[in-house]
């Protein structure tokens, strides 16, 4: 068991601070709502690759994103997801049916997009980014009664860091932050959720 702190970029807008749909993408990601299942299918496909049934994940908004929502740029956690199972190839095909038609409609969607590249501001044609090959793989999926995205006041993530022993100023230093001892992340889960990890 471990845990992935991992830093997507929030919709300033959005009051949930849910994921903002990138030009690559059109998806919001980590999904929560759409396919009553929380999946995370996009981004981070170079973590996603790693992960095993029973690791934890715990989203932070990037400060930047926070700073245009007009919120106080600190590292906060709005959802977690302990993984429950794995897809291990999507692409256009997907047929899943743990995926709502919905979900998986607006997930080839956004696949085409992100294999073909997208338009730039002046109508200039983008080349599809360098994940684009790979992100099919390892679609994650969490486990309902685990998993939730947090309502506020979210938790401030940085003074439970340190209370696991870690130097609080590591989560700006380091990428993609992972904790890989499982009391650690058993802690951690419990402090930021409230609820134990069974």
């Amino acid at each position: 068991m471990k845990a992935v702190l991992f830093k997507y970029g929030a919709d300033p807008k959005s009051p949930n601070l849910y994921d903002s749909k990138s030009d690559h993408c059109d998806l919001t990601d980590p999904d929560f709502v759409t396919n009553g299942q929380p999946v995370w299918s996009i981004c981070g496909p170079y973590v996603r690759k790693n992960l095993e049934q029973g690791d934890v994940l715990f989203f932070l908004p990037q400060k930047s994103r926070l700073l245009k929502a007009g919120r106080a740029p600190d590292y906060i956690c709005t959802g977690v997801l302990v993984v429950q199972d794995i897809i291990r190839e999507g692409g256009r095909d997907l047929k899943d049916s743990r995926l709502s038609e919905k979900y998986r409609r607006q997930y080839v969607h956004s696949y085409n997009l992100h294999i073909k590249g997208s338009k730039g501001e002046r109508g200039d044609q983008k080349r599809a980014p360098r994940t684009a090959m790979i992100r099919s793989h390892n679609i994650i999926l969490g486990d309902p009664r685990r998993s939730r995205w947090l309502e506020e006041p979210w938790p401030k993530v940085r003074p439970i860091y340190r209370s696991l022993g870690f130097p609080g100023k590591n989560l700006g230093f380091q990428r993609i932050p992972f904790v890989k001892e499982e009391s650690k992340v058993r802690k951690l889960y419990r402090k930021v959720t409230g609820h134990d990890l069974s």
